[in-house]
């Protein structure tokens, strides 16, 4: 059951990386420096979300 919530830690926080990257990126025409800032920022958020949601009781 570990690897089940590891591979949806890991598959939420890479669409969420890939989201804001090609929000900031393609849709508001940010610089790469900035792009990738954003995305680090949000994925690591993504992450901490996903761990401690995947990692609660019950699941």
């Amino acid at each position: 059951m570990q690897n089940a919530k590891l591979r949806f830690v890991t598959l939420y926080t890479a669409s969420v990386a890939l989201l804001v990257f090609v929000i900031n990126r393609v849709f508001l025409g940010t610089n790469m420096q900035t792009s990738l800032m954003w995305t680090a920022l949000f994925a690591a958020i993504a992450f901490a979300m996903s761990w401690r949601q995947a990692t609660q009781r019950g699941l």
